[in-house]
């Protein structure tokens, strides 16, 4: 995040869930590897690992977010991060949640490697760390967000491997919910 420097991250989302989160934070910027329609605010999609010229996208429209910004009366929103942790308890925390992603991450792959979309590969890698996160944390995508029929349908069709992804997760002392399995089935081609 060093190439971003003067960037606040406001949110992470699912595409499940991505258009609320977009409602309620109001980011000056969305950056996604998933292709949002009907947005509102200025829209970069990505690879699921940037490029350079992802990265060149992204700061072009930042720059023009910032010259807009400072033409008006309101002040940026985008501000310089400031945040530091040095704990030792956060390290060993850290260092514990980035192990249990990692088996959670290599279990998955071997079950499912005949089934995650080749495009989508590293970007799985990053959502399972994520996931494995959020679930640690206590902020696992809102189950409240399981409403179209297409995540329905999702449920009901592919019992086996949400059944599979479930005991991976309990295997390593975790719980998932519906709405990160669900997530996690959009990387599939079920």
């Amino acid at each position: 995040m060093d190439i971003f420097s003067n960037i606040e991250i406001s949110s992470f989302a699912s595409v499940l869930n991505a258009r609320e989160v977009i409602r309620e934070k109001n980011p000056d910027l969305v950056v996604s590897i998933f292709p949002l329609e009907d947005i509102i605010v200025p829209f970069v999609k990505v690879n699921p690992i940037p490029n350079e010229s992802d990265i060149q996208a992204i700061k072009k429209v930042i720059k023009k977010i910032a010259e807009n910004k400072n033409k008006s009366d309101s002040p940026p929103r985008l501000v310089a991060r400031n945040k530091k942790y040095n704990s030792s308890t956060v390290e060993e925390s850290s260092k514990e949640i980035l192990l249990k992603a990692f088996v959670v991450y290599e279990d998955l792959k071997e079950l499912f490697i005949e089934k995650i979309k080749k495009s989508y590969e590293e970007a799985f890698l990053l959502h399972v760390f994520m996931m494995v996160h959020r679930i640690h944390f206590s902020t696992q995508y809102d189950t409240k967000d399981i409403s179209e029929t297409r995540d329905t349908d999702l449920l009901n069709i592919h019992e086996k491997e949400i059944q599979e992804i479930e005991a991976v997760i309990a295997k390593n002392d975790l719980i998932i919910n519906k709405a990160e399995v669900i997530a996690l089935l959009h990387y599939f081609s079920l």
